[in-house]
């Protein structure tokens, strides 16, 4: 199992403890559910900024009080801790191996990024005879689950309807159930998108024009690390706007011929990814 931009290395126990040689793991975004529970968004996220990487040992928080609160409204939204989230990829893993008849499989999870929505882990499952690769998401909380859940119905509805859709396929829709869980968590198993790099867009200060980003990695501040500070990446070429936009476009096109309502994405949380080809769309709202 492994975490981050660098590929760090983690493990699991049974009884659902991470240990890691570094760094302990933990989820930098604040999840759906707990975010809208919390009704002040801003005052939500600089809190979550400022403690995700302790909330889980409440005692080192520097707001003993505020801290209490937002573990109450955890609790009441279900929100995983990346333990947990772990323990949901890795039963989802060896239950998917188990019904495939994947005997002696090597499996290798490696959480590659996150969202409001969703962890993301790519999953590698190796055999003697084959190998196979997929991206996992689970939920990161319960309302997180079923906007996860009626999305990834959506989007294998579309690409059911439309083949060729630059749109990552849909291969399952699951909910994991363990004691180790707070309740049953949504799990997908989606198509794995190879050399692919988050599309977001900035306001160009100088031009006032938005322009799109390739984002290769978030970079975070050493003392909040839960505060993304900049960007590893680089400004799109003009040509490769173009054919974005145009992609993007296509898309909304198509879609909204398959489908009775219209479909959103969110650019700035990373619903469209660019391969270096075209732009293919993993999330909708």
């Amino acid at each position: 199992m492994y975490y981050g931009p660098e590929r760090t290395a983690f493990r699991i126990s049974d009884d659902g403890t991470v240990t890691a040689d570094s760094a302990l793991p933990f989820h930098g975004i604040i999840s759906r559910g707990l975010l809208q529970k919390c009704g002040n968004a801003d005052r939500a996220i600089a809190f979550w900024h400022n403690h995700a990487h302790h909330l889980y040992n409440i005692g080192d928080a520097k707001n003993y009080k505020a801290g209490h609160q937002m573990r109450d409204h955890m609790r009441e939204c279900a929100v995983l801790s990346f333990a947990e989230s772990a323990v949901a990829a890795k039963k989802y893993a060896q239950n998917y191996c188990r019904e495939k008849g994947r005997k002696n499989a090597h499996i290798e999870l490696w959480n590659v990024k996150e969202g409001h929505t969703s962890s993301v882990w790519k999953l590698t499952i190796s055999t003697e005879k084959e190998s196979e690769v997929f991206a996992v998401n689970v939920a990161k909380d319960r309302e997180a689950g079923r906007e996860l859940r009626e999305s990834s119905i959506k989007l294998r509805r579309i690409t059911d309807e439309i083949p060729g859709i630059n749109c990552a396929k849909v291969y399952d829709i699951a909910a994991i159930k363990d004691k180790m869980l707070p309740v049953p968590v949504v799990v997908t198993r989606n198509e794995w998108i190879d050399n692919a790099c988050e599309i977001h867009s900035r306001l160009n200060k100088q031009t006032g024009r938005e322009e799109l980003l390739l984002v290769e990695r978030f970079l975070m501040d050493a003392y909040s690390p839960a505060q993304i500070t900049s960007i590893l990446g680089r400004v799109f070429t003009a040509q490769e706007t173009t054919k974005i936009r145009k992609g993007i476009d296509n898309f909304v096109t198509k879609v909204a011929a398959c489908l009775s309502e219209k479909v959103q994405l969110r650019i700035h949380e990373g619903d469209v990814v660019w391969n270096g080809k075209e732009a293919i769309v993993i999330a909708i709202n």
